[in-house]
């Protein structure tokens, strides 16, 4: 059948519109199909129930992306999303279309365009932290750093080799009677063996990082938590209540020498956190890799490497309650600047898109 033939195209072209993204709207595409009973043309309603379908269809490729804590939040709106489907998906652009006279089918593919921030929206409404009063919920802060090697120092293997040798003599004699005489002779046999072994050890590279915490996450990431209903205080104005225990220049070491905040630092920003009634901190590190070019566009290509958490510090000992990661987001530009700065924003947007959701499927706030 033509149609798909045009699909695998499609795949093969790499030109599916897997989430073409423009402000809120998001395109995603969809195939309907549907069956009529009359015998020469297909009847409009049977065609706008192949749309129909088709942008149901695209929803479903839409929301197969979300991570599970937000399946679950959007599985409480799913049938009012498509009980007004218009409204949710407000137009389809047909790529392709087939009718089958001898199996009775008609087949459309289009590109949907989806209100992502609608859906968002009434998200919102279900969410627990939306359904109380502000003295309700609890506050939290965040500290989120990226960090970039600014130059590697790499090591050669040191190796390290022994030889073992090992001389065996050994001494045969005979004697032999001539009458009154006696005839003495001997002889000698040496043997030579050797043993190899020795060591091979190995240094890490030396990798410096410039560690900083980036203005563009700090407002993506403020936004979608803000946005959510939760109460968010910036992390520099709560370091100034906590006499010194929640300490933002160790963070930024610690990042600067390791993968990992060391448990001091973490503990102290607990402390602080708990001292001022803060409920939750989120910790989260950003990890700027090497540019490289989009074979597509040619423009240039940044990925950052994301872990973060969200802990609950109210109790003695700090629980996570979300986390997400590791997992990489990228992102384009004219110049590596930019798509540093793109990948950021997004992988700021990203992660902390995630750790909302899973705060809000276990209705904390």
């Amino acid at each position: 059948m033509q149609i798909m033939k045009n699909i695998i195209v499609l795949f093969c072209l790499g030109v599916l519109f897997t989430s073409l993204a423009t402000g809120q709207m998001v395109e995603k595409q969809g195939v309907g199909q549907m069956t009529y009973d009359r015998k020469f043309n297909i009847k409009t309603s049977d065609r706008q129930q192949a749309l129909d379908m088709a942008k149901v269809n695209a929803l479903q490729s839409l929301t197969a992306e979300f991570d599970t804590a937000k399946q679950m939040e959007y599985a409480k709106i799913e049938s009012l999303v498509k009980s007004d489907l218009d409204r949710f998906v407000p137009s389809l652009m047909i790529l392709d279309e087939d009718v089958d006279k001898k199996t009775k089918s008609y087949t459309v593919v289009g590109r949907a365009t989806i209100n992502l921030g609608l859906i968002d929206m009434e998200l919102q409404k279900v969410s627990g932290v939306r359904n109380v009063s502000e003295e309700e919920r609890s506050y939290m802060t965040f500290i989120f750093l990226a960090r970039k090697a600014v130059s590697v120092k790499m090591y050669d293997d040191k190796v390290s080799q022994r030889i073992d040798t090992t001389s065996i003599e050994e001494i045969s004699e005979s004697q032999a009677l001539d009458g009154t005489s006696v005839v003495a002779s001997g002889e000698t046999y040496t043997s030579n063996s050797s043993t190899t072994g020795g060591s091979t050890e190995s240094k890490s590279d030396k990798i410096e990082y410039d560690v900083s915490s980036s203005d563009d996450i700090n407002t993506t990431v403020m936004k979608v938590f803000g946005n959510a209903g939760y109460e968010v205080v910036e992390a520099e104005m709560v370091a100034d209540e906590t006499d010194g225990q929640m300490d933002l220049a160790a963070f930024v070491a610690d990042f600067s020498q390791g993968d990992d905040i060391t448990p001091p630092t973490r503990k102290g920003a607990a402390n602080g956190c708990r001292d001022l009634d803060i409920r939750f901190l989120s910790i989260g590190k950003l990890d700027i890799g090497q540019n490289s070019k989009d074979p597509v566009t040619g423009m240039i290509k940044v990925v950052v490497n994301v872990n973060a958490k969200v802990y609950d510090v109210s109790k003695r000992f700090p629980k996570t309650v979300s986390s997400v990661g590791p997992v990489q987001y990228s992102a384009l530009g004219q110049t590596q600047t930019v798509a540093e700065r793109n990948a950021l924003q997004r992988a700021g947007e990203k992660a902390a898109g995630e750790l909302m959701s899973q705060m809000r499927a276990k209705n904390l706030y």
